[in-house]
């Protein structure tokens, strides 16, 4: 979302803060709706209680102090119609000049300007009538704001599993191409750091237990993709099923 020069003047003045996004708030935030554009820079908006606005809660924000200041531009008119009215009251009335001799009539000098131009003069001075708003209440602001936040989170949570997901499956696959498992790998670190790795029960087709098992001591889980050892045997017309760990 990008915010402009005047937006930002108006939060300014509302008190908010607008600060320099991080990389870390860049990387973490974006996701939630959090981060904004100002010129070519990346910000946060900052409420005096440290809460980040997120797209939902400032575009409603912003909405309304758009709003209140129509609204106090037409007070300020508004307030100057005694004025305009009381110096159309106290103009003077110019005086007709006596008939010529010809019997004709003469043309009033300084003819005053007809009364429509005054009341066109008033409506110059209050603007054009806002359009009739609803106001909305504060518990409006606060469920618009509760959605956002709830939105946000829940699309935060659902971009981590994900990641998670996808982590997996390339450790996973990496592994796999290597001839090892995720159990064995994570029982070489442990026996690597010196930590002995906690003892379960194997069972078959347990995640990340080996399910197959080459003539060299290669294993495989049976999930990602298929290790070149089992990808060479199924190639040379052997069934990968003779490999399965008994």
């Amino acid at each position: 979302m990008h915010l402009t020069s005047e937006q930002n003047a108006a939060l300014l003045a509302c008190g908010y803060q607008v600060l320099p996004a991080t990389p870390w708030q860049i990387w973490h935030l974006s996701q939630q709706r959090r981060i904004f554009v100002l010129g070519d820079r990346s910000v946060v908006v900052q409420r005096h209680d440290g809460f980040l606005e997120t797209y939902g809660t400032l575009g409603l924000l912003l909405e309304q102090h758009a709003e209140a200041q129509a609204l106090a531009r037409v007070a300020a008119a508004t307030s100057r119609l005694p004025e305009v009215q009381a110096e159309v009251a106290q103009a003077p009335v110019p005086r007709s000049e006596p008939a010529s001799s010809t019997g004709g009539s003469v043309t009033p000098r300084n003819r005053p300007a007809a009364p429509h131009k005054a009341v066109e003069h008033q409506q110059e001075l209050a603007g054009p009538c806002p359009p009739a708003t609803k106001t909305r209440p504060d518990s409006k602001l606060v469920q618009h704001r509760d959605a956002a936040e709830s939105s946000a989170a829940a699309e935060s949570a659902a971009a981590l599993d994900q990641a998670k997901v996808d982590l997996l499956a390339e450790f996973e696959s990496k592994a796999s191409a290597l001839g090892l498992s995720v159990a064995r790998v994570m029982e070489d670190r442990a026996a690597a750091s010196g930590h002995s790795a906690p003892e379960r029960k194997r069972r078959e087709g347990e995640p990340g237990r080996a399910k197959y098992r080459g003539p060299e001591g290669q294993e495989w889980s049976g999930r990602g993709r298929r290790p070149a050892w089992i990808a060479a045997h199924e190639a040379a017309g052997r069934n990968r099923d003779e490999f399965l760990v008994r």
